[in-house]
C-alpha cells in the first residue's frame, strides 16, 4: 500500500491539485538543481534556459538569485518556509500578473525541497482594490474631519460676527435715539434748548454708521459668493474724495488734509464703490490718529494710475499685524482694547473692491509711525470697454 511519503503518489496527489488551479510546482534535490517539473510550470516562467528539468533554481526563477543560503536553511530544517508574495510580472502582452512562491522542505524524500508556484493575480488586484478604497476612505474621512472643523470656524466666526454686529449697531443706534429725544422735547417744550445744526449732524453721523455697517455686512456676502457687481460710469476721483471728506464726520474737516490736483483726475469706476472704499479707510484714520493730528489724502497720477495715498498718525502696526491686516473679521489687539467699533470687515472690502476696479491696494507701517495704504487704479483702457457696452 502506497502513503503520501510515496514520491510518485505524491506527483499524482500535486498533478490532480494543480491541475484544476493556476498554480504549479517543482521539486529540487539538496543542491537546488530541479529534478521534477509539475504541470503548466512553463507559464510561469520568464526567461528561462530551455530545458528546466536539471537547471539550477535560481538559473529558472530569477527572483531566487541571492537567496540560495535561505533555501538551503529550509533544506536543513532550519527554517519551515522561504516565501516570495507578490512577486510582479509583466507578460510579452503588457499584462500584469502577480506571483506567489513558497520554497518548503520535503522530508524523506529523494526531492528535497519542494517549489509551489501560484498566479495570484486576481486576489492581488482585489486587495489593491480593497487597499485603495481604504486609503481613499481614510483621505475622505480627513477631508470630512477638515470641512467639519471648517464647518465649526465658520459658525463661531458667524456668531462672532453677530455679537460684533449687535455691538456695533447698538452704539450708533443709542446715540441716534439720544438725539432724537432731544429734539422731541425741544419740541414738546415750544423751545430750542440744543442747537439743531450740531444735533443733526450727530444724527446724521450715526444714521451713515448704521449704514456703513450693514453695507459691510452685505458685501460681505457678495465679495464671498462672487456677486459683487459694479456699476460703472465716468467720474472724478478728486471730487469722489472731497465728498468722503466732507461727509465723513461731524467733527471739523480740518483733521483732514488733502493734496490733489486743481484740474481733478477722471477715470472709469464705480462711484459709490469709491465712497464706500475711501469712506472705509477715511474712518479707519481718524479713528487711530489722535485728535491733535492730521489724516493726509494726496492724490495723483502715475503713468497709467491713479494713485491715492492715505496717512494717519496712529500707534501703527507689527509685521504680523500687517500680515493679517486684509482678512476677513480681522482686527488688532490695539483695535480690541481701544474700544474702536468695528466689524473686521472695512478694510476686506476695500481690497474686494479695489481689485473688483482692476487695482491693487498696498499697506506700510512701524510702529509709533502711523499707517499709510496706497490705492492704484487704473485710469484707462482697464473699464473703458465695460462702460461704453453698457
Amino acid at each position: 500500500m502506497k502513503t503520501w511519503r510515496d514520491p510518485s503518489l505524491a506527483v499524482s496527489l500535486l498533478e490532480l491539485v494543480f491541475d484544476r488551479q493556476s498554480m504549479s510546482f517543482a521539486c529540487v534535490d539538496e543542491d537546488l538543481v530541479i529534478r521534477l517539473v509539475g504541470p503548466r510550470l512553463e507559464i510561469f516562467l520568464e526567461g528561462a534556459p530551455p530545458a528546466v528539468e536539471d537547471a539550477y533554481l535560481s538559473d529558472v526563477f530569477i527572483e531566487f538569485f541571492g537567496s540560495e543560503e535561505s533555501l538551503r536553511t529550509v533544506l536543513a530544517g532550519r527554517s519551515q518556509v522561504f516565501r516570495l508574495s507578490p512577486v510582479v510580472r509583466q507578460t510579452p502582452t503588457g499584462e500584469i500578473r502577480y506571483l506567489s512562491f513558497e520554497f518548503i522542505r520535503i522530508p524523506d524524500s529523494e526531492w528535497h525541497g519542494l517549489l509551489l508556484v501560484e498566479d495570484i493575480t486576481v486576489s492581488s488586484v482585489l486587495e489593491q482594490g480593497l487597499i485603495q478604497q481604504r486609503n481613499e476612505l481614510r483621505l475622505l474621512r480627513a477631508e470630512l474631519t477638515h470641512a467639519n472643523a471648517e464647518l465649526q470656524r465658520l459658525s463661531q466666526f458667524k456668531s462672532a460676527l453677530l455679537s460684533m454686529a449687535a455691538h456695533d449697531l447698538r452704539s450708533p443706534l443709542a446715540a441716534l435715539m439720544l438725539q432724537i429725544d432731544l429734539l422731541l422735547k425741544d419740541v414738546e417744550r415750544g423751545q430750542q434748548t440744543v442747537s439743531w445744526s450740531k444735533t443733526l449732524q450727530w444724527m446724521w453721523a450715526a444714521a451713515a454708521s448704521l449704514n456703513t455697517l450693514i453695507s459691510g455686512l452685505l458685501d460681505r456676502e457678495q465679495v464671498e459668493q462672487g456677486r459683487l457687481v459694479l456699476r460703472l460710469s465716468h467720474c472724478d476721483l478728486v471730487s469722489v474724495i472731497r465728498d468722503v471728506i466732507r461727509m465723513s464726520s461731524p467733527e471739523p474737516v480740518g483733521r483732514v488734509e488733502l493734496q490733489a490736483p486743481s484740474t481733478g483726475l477722471p477715470l472709469v469706476a464705480d462711484k459709490e464703490r469709491l465712497q464706500q472704499m475711501f469712506s472705509n479707510l477715511l474712518d479707519n484714520a481718524l479713528k487711530y490718529t489722535p485728535r491733535n493730528h492730521h489724516v493726509l489724502i494726496s492724490v495723483e497720477q502715475r503713468e497709467d494710475w491713479a494713485v491715492v495715498m492715505v496717512r494717519d498718525h496712529g500707534n501703527g502696526m507689527t509685521r504680523e499685524q500687517l500680515s493679517q491686516l486684509f482678512k476677513m473679521y480681522y482686527r488688532t489687539e490695539d483695535a480690541h482694547e481701544s474700544g474702536v467699533v468695528g466689524t473686521g470687515l472695512g478694510l476686506f472690502i476695500v481690497k474686494a473692491l479695489v481689485e473688483a476696479h482692476g487695482g491693487r491696494v498696498t499697506v506700510e507701517s512701524e510702529l509709533g509711525q502711523g499707517t499709510t495704504f496706497m490705492i492704484f487704479l487704473p485710469l484707462a483702457g482697464y473699464l473703458d470697454e465695460s462702460v461704453n457696452s453698457a
